[in-house]
């Protein structure tokens, strides 16, 4: 009989993206940290006297906490439908996941700019 030993890591990385392509996963990582540069610098923002934009978002942002559960809900939705889309159509939702990177990407430039323009000269939060 021969039997093959798995690697303890290899069961763990198995385990948990068992269903998820590897360039899907990677994106899945990045929106993660668009997410939280979003989060971020929407709460520079308010801090320095400026408002959010999006007014579905106006109730959700005063509260940090509360911030990320709905952005933690958000991008399970869309993990669990990139998923769902790669059964169907492969490629589907690496495609899915890289307009939604771009999309906040976006945001979170904007993000960045408005906070320059807030700042001026006297920033606490950039040291140019």
């Amino acid at each position: 009989m021969n039997a093959v030993a798995v690697p303890k890591a290899d069961m763990v990385g198995s385990f948990f993206r068992s269903q998820i392509p590897n360039n899907v996963f990677l994106c899945i990582i990045l929106i993660y940290v668009l997410f939280a540069l979003d989060i971020a610098t929407t709460d520079m923002i308010l801090s320095l006297g400026g408002f959010e934009v999006n007014h579905v978002m106006v109730p959700v942002v005063d509260n940090v906490f509360f911030h990320l559960l709905i952005k933690g809900f958000v991008l399970i939705v869309i993990v669990g439908v990139a998923q769902w889309s790669e059964l169907k159509l492969k490629g589907s939702g690496l495609i899915m996941m890289l307009v939604i990177t771009g999309w906040y990407s976006v945001v979170v430039m904007n993000n960045t700019s408005v906070l320059i323009t807030l700042c001026g000269q006297e920033c606490p939060f950039f040291h140019f």
